[in-house]
């Protein structure tokens, strides 16, 4: 109650009575200031106001000093190490409201006092702490670049740590080499054979570099190339053409559909081959050593864990590793496969002859051989056929063909003596020939992607057909138009494969007659309403599920050795390196990291790989094909002790370190980071300086190389460096590849962000509403004219445009709003509020959100028309839903800043609050809702921290420090199950240890699987006494008895919802249909599963064959009671067979599906989900 009068908050007085007990009233009283220095959480703001209550006069000594050490705190914050005086000054008597003479004399006196550390102009320390020895070399390049004659204040812990840095850095060029001997040329060329092309002589130097120098550093992006056959095919804007005929300069179409130029061919002479063969009929061919971007999984050793952990994920490899995996036979070796290509948008073929979806309708349900008539009942197809021939001068007229009941339509010119566009097209193009000889002409593969879109609609809409499921398929009687369409799939981004042919039969006059051969193509897209123009087939479509979580792969199936062949490979300039051969498949380049890594392992040396957030280590472990971990991780980081268990004096156990995006180090990090290398170690540091610092203070990649380029200018012009006088003056090897390829027009995005490095002004074309963005654009440019403009703006693209346009993607897990600024109309705060209103409102009836996530096949996270329970806190507002962001570190949960997490539950009673970070649920108490914040959007440096997701050319990337794994052991995930007993007895036949430890896998003789820590208890039988025991996983040996029984308590008590919707069929019987599963309607579908035949997807047909009465006419009851269906006794029935009993309901049978009840066989029958899902 004394602290709440003075406007503590409640989880500010929960940190000070933890903190201090009962001498948390004394110490505010007499050192209010005190708080914001010791206790996380409480800053000088609330200090601040306790003091001005208490009496505190506004030039106070305790108060100016507080006010001094924020104001440095602040600017730290902006990136500041230190802060010139007379600045810092002025900063902090606007930030006081008092005079600055009192604060030059407390300045003074902090100094006296070693609070603060001042450096004058010549680089000096003036009050110096006694381990200060070393002159820092940031503090020197700092006055010589920095601010002049004028003295800098720094925080003590900033002075450390950049006096750490200054010394390692001495340190490592002090001492000599740990690596074996290298030859290092020798090296780089057993690098490029590996690699299969030849290397850049600045790529050349990076290797030299760090194979020579203790300290190195590499910026800048690397190009690379690819050594295919003479003959293998490149798709270029005009088509493929052969890699062989490619000349420097010439341009071809990359992964993400964008044209990028050749920049170097280079002849690799004759190479083993083979043929690569993907799961929809694709193949191409390359070298053994080729890389390739795949989906795999694999162990990989932990070196700060000392063991195998599993990995997996997109990874480079060679073809040779591919090969391997996929001759070992095991089930993850069958999952492997390469991204899909973003479709082409090259437009070198102009204006078709013929408007490309008119000429797929009529390719499709057209008569070409004389007159080209289209014959179709659809309404919405004609006209819209109608309309775009209609420019052309061409209209539609009904005929009727030999009394035929289907409805025709023939196109003709506008009048007699007129010419037919339409016909001489398609004359032209050679397409007047029967259906069984029909296909899609050449000029079109080379289209624009809105052309080849509009085709691939053309045949959908007529040829094409939507099941029940939403599954898309394209049927033609012509062998050669389904391959066609299988390539026209293709070159647009989907997964086509053509399935078994069909041979349909028929009666003619009494006589059955075998049809022509049907070959239907199976469709895959990650937006499958796009593929279609008609209203109806799109509506179908939304009954697919989309693969949100792993996306769409290409499966690898096979690979086939060849007989040797010439073979080339190619340099583009793309950042990403990938390219498309033949049949559209990517494929991928190497880096000089993966050649660096290969000659360390190579010599058996130590490497470890390290980056300063989760995302930047896993993209560093798909490159180099190694584990990499955050360096907190690396360094494993006590909460408790607040500091790094590895340091100086216990360094790291490496003879080689690779820290990727450094950039992002802040001093600190840098310090504890340096420290921990052995002094034989190599370190290689590797970042770009131009993309956004860390959200810590300092730029440490920058000063390095900066420190490099002086002392070198000093040799050069023959002049003393300012450096000279410091026995750890740095001249490190600093390789820049120069090369053009991170800045070329590939991506609006990397075009933009280049511009503006380089001070131009090119930004894509802007719009003034949000409806007119283009939803295929990675970077789209949306004026808003005030800041309410701004906020309505961002509310639409969040609940409307980006729900339609990416219905694939979750409007509140997969969507991040980023801001500048975190006050005003379109700040955080405000920005938060409203986001939150219309994404996840308290009440459930609001219409627009609810709408945009229903019509856009994503859950909601609330139930509809309902009371959504709320927690109210000092940060805002929480419902089940919500998004949140980490602000402070939290030790005691496992929670760093920057970590975004989503609401599970809350308790408005108990005041906590239950969140899932990565999985992890951490219930949050009062005294944590101060570290939380909602994170529908958040400030520009808390994204690069944060575990957030950003829409880049690659697709959906992270970014932000995920801590995938807190802690010193391995997460091990609950099961759906728990074991007790004694329920039954089954015996141990085995017990496997799995590699990722301390996981126990244990199998016994039924197949019943357990995994769990090796702290888990089973309940085991004793082999004498014959009682039962408790016993841990690793002491269960091969032979024992264990008691299993399946805890379906887990589950949760609210009974399943089946969300299903009837349609209004005409002229029928609504039925009405259960909205839960209940236990009967539960006992109804297990009779189903086990005695059932629910295949059938055309008439709705569901039957149950069993001999039990009682069973029966139970089935009969539980139909009747929930459905309003009576069951009918099938007329094959006889005394020979059991009866079979069927429904024929297609209402009834969606709502099986809905349940889970899929339209299968008996083979790959199974449980359905709802059942799963309910209470025990």
């Amino acid at each position: 109650i004394f602290l709440q009068t003075y406007g503590v908050t409640t989880s500010q007085c929960a940190k000070l009575v933890q903190k201090y007990a009962g001498d948390a009233k004394r110490i505010i009283q007499q050192e209010p200031y005190r708080v914001a220095r010791e206790i996380d959480g409480i800053g000088f703001k609330t200090a601040d106001k306790i003091a001005i209550n208490l009496g505190f006069a506004n030039d106070a000594p305790p108060r100016l000093d507080a006010g001094i050490l924020y104001a440095l705190q602040t600017l730290e914050e902006e990136g500041h190490t230190a802060y010139p005086a007379a600045a810092l000054l002025e900063y902090t008597t606007e930030l006081l409201q008092t005079t600055g003479e009192r604060l030059a004399a407390r300045l003074e006196a902090l100094i006296a006092q070693h609070d603060l550390v001042s450096h004058s102009a010549a680089g000096k320390s003036e009050v110096r702490s006694p381990k200060s020895e070393a002159t820092s070399a940031f503090s020197v390049q700092r006055s010589a670049f920095g601010v002049g004659g004028s003295a800098l204040i720094q925080l003590p812990v900033n002075d450390r740590a950049e006096q750490r840095i200054a010394v390692a850095v001495a340190r490592l060029r002090r001492t000599g080499s740990g690596l074996p001997p290298i030859k290092v040329d020798a090296a780089v060329k057993w690098a490029q054979e590996r690699a299969g092309f030849q290397f850049h002589e600045l790529q050349a130097a990076a290797l030299r570099h760090a194979l020579t120098s203790k300290l190195s550093i590499l910026t800048g992006g690397p190009g690379t190339g690819k050594a295919q056959p003479l003959n293998a095919l490149v798709l270029t804007p005009e088509g493929f053409r052969p890699i062989g005929k490619l000349r420097v300069g010439d341009e071809i179409v990359a992964a993400e559909g964008h044209t990028v130029r050749v920049t170097g061919v280079y002849p690799q002479g004759v190479k083993p081959t083979c043929r690569i063969t993907f799961a929809d009929g694709r193949s191409c061919e390359c070298c053994p050593d080729h890389l390739w971007r795949v989906w795999t999984r694999k162990s990989v050793w932990n070196p700060a864990l000392k063991r195998k952990v599993r990995a997996r994920g997109w990874r480079v490899v060679p073809l040779q590793y591919i090969e391997r995996r996929l001759r070992e036979n095991r089930v993850e070796s069958a999952r492997m496969a390469v991204p899909l290509i973003e479709p082409s948008r090259s437009t070198a073929n102009g204006n078709p002859p013929c408007d490309p979806y008119v000429l797929g309708a009529l390719i499709g349900d057209g008569n070409l051989r004389d007159a080209v008539i289209l014959t179709s009942r659809d309404p919405e197809l004609t006209g819209r056929v109608a309309t775009r021939v209609a420019p052309m001068g061409v209209r539609l007229k009904r005929v009727t063909l030999h009394g035929a009941a289907t409805i025709s339509w023939r196109l003709i010119a506008r009048g007699k003596g007129f010419p037919n566009p339409v016909r001489e097209a398609i004359k032209a193009l050679g397409l007047n020939v029967n259906s069984e000889e029909k296909f899609v002409p050449e000029p079109y593969f080379a289209a624009s992607l809105e052309e080849r879109l509009e085709l691939l609609r053309g045949l959908l809409d007529t040829d094409g057909t939507v099941d029940r499921l939403g599954v898309v398929s394209f049927t033609s009687c012509s062998f050669r138009l389904a391959k066609d369409f299988q390539r026209l799939a293709w070159s647009v981004g989907c997964i086509a494969t053509i399935g078994a042919t069909k041979k349909p039969s028929f009666i003619h006059r009494g006589e059955r007659r075998r049809g022509r051969d049907a070959y239907t193509v199976f469709l895959q897209h990650p937006r499958p309403a796009s593929l279609f123009a008609l209203s109806r087939k799109q509506r179908r479509t939304q009954r697919l599920r989309p693969r949100r979580r792993l996306g769409y792969r290409l499966l690898i199936v096979s690979v086939t050795p060849l007989e040797p062949r010439e073979c080339v490979c190619i340099a583009i300039d793309s950042p990403s390196g990938l390219y498309v051969t033949n049949d559209y498949v990517v494929t991928h380049n190497t880096t000089i990291l993966h050649a660096l890594v290969a000659i360390l392992k190579a010599k058996k040396v130590r490497v470890h790989l390290a980056a300063p957030t989760g995302r930047a280590a896993q993209r560093l472990a798909e490159t180099t094909g190694g584990f990499a971990s955050t360096i907190h991780r690396l360094l494993k980081f006590d909460g408790a002790k607040g500091g790094f268990t590895v340091n100086e004096n216990s360094p790291l156990a490496t003879d080689f370190l690779i820290v990727d995006e450094a950039s992002m180090l802040d001093t600190r990090l840098a310090a504890a980071l340096f420290a921990a290398v052995p002094s034989r170690a190599h370190l290689l540091l590797v970042g770009d300086i131009d993309q956004l610092p860390s959200v810590g203070a300092g730029n440490v990649l920058k000063d390095l190389i900066a420190c490099g380029d002086e002392s070198r200018r000093s040799k050069v012009e023959g002049r003393k460096s300012e450096f000279a006088d410091s026995h750890c003056a740095p001249e490190i090897p600093v390789t820049r590849l120069s090369m053009i390829y991170r800045q070329q027009n590939e991506s609006h995005i990397v075009a933009t962000a280049h511009a503006i490095n380089a001070g131009e002004a090119s930004p894509p074309p802007v719009v003034n509403e949000v409806g007119k963005a283009s939803a295929w654009s990675d970077l789209n440019f949306i004026a808003a004219y005030s800041a309410e403009d701004c906020v309505a703006k961002v509310l639409e693209l969040c609940s409307d445009y980006i729900p339609r346009h990416c219905r694939w993607l979750h409007p509140i897990n997969d969507v991040q709003v980023l801001a500048p600024m975190h006050k005003g109309v379109a700040g955080v705060a405000n920005l938060n509020r409203e986001l939150q209103t219309a994404l996840n409102p308290a009440h459930g009836d609001a219409t627009p959100p609810s709408r945009a996530f229903r019509d856009h096949g994503v859950a909601a996270p609330r139930q509809p028309r309902t009371q959504v329970p709320a927690l109210r806190t000092s940060s805002g507002e929480f419902r089940p839903g919500d998004k949140l962001i980490q602000l402070r570190n939290n030790y005691d949960q496992g929670l760093f800043n920057g970590d975004i997490g989503t609401v599970v539950s809350v308790n408005p009673g108990a005041g906590t609050l239950t969140a899932d970070f990565d999985g992890e649920k951490h219930v949050l108490e009062r005294g944590d809702f101060g570290d939380i914040a909602p994170a529908y959007a958040i400030s520009i440096h808390k994204c690069v921290a944060a575990d957030t997701w950003v829409l880049t050319t690659q697709g959906w990337q992270q970014i932000g420090d995920l801590w995938p794994a807190r802690g010193s052991g391995v997460r091990v995930r609950a099961a759906a199950f728990q074991l007790a007993g004694p329920a039954g007895v089954v015996r141990a036949d085995q017990v496997y240890r799995g590699t990722v430890e301390p996981a126990i896998r244990l199998i016994t003789r039924h197949g019943f699987h357990l995994t769990g820590s090796h702290r888990h208890p089973v309940l085991v039988q004793c082999p004498t006494t014959a009682a039962p025991v408790w016993k841990k996983l690793p002491e269960v040996r091969p032979g024992d008895f264990v008691a299993i029984r399946r805890d379906m308590g887990l589950f949760p008590r609210q009974k399943v919802r089946i969300a299903y919707e009837p349609p209004a069929y005409p002229l029928r019987r609504r039925i009405a249909l259960p909205a839960t599963v209940n236990a009967e309607i539960a006992l109804l579908l297990g009779y189903l599963v086990g005695d059932g035949a629910y295949a059938e997807r055309k008439d709705g047909d569901v039957r149950l064959t069993n001999a039990d009465r009682t069973l029966v006419r139970n089935y009969a009851r539980i139909l009747r009671k929930h459905f309003g269906l009576r069951p009918t006794l099938s007329r094959s029935t006889t005394h020979k067979t059991a009866p079979t009993w069927y429904v024929i309901s297609k209402s009834f049978r969606e709502w099986l599906a809905a349940a889970g009840l899929g339209f299968v066989t008996a083979r790959v029958k199974s449980v359905p989900s709802a059942v799963l899902r309910s209470p025990r």
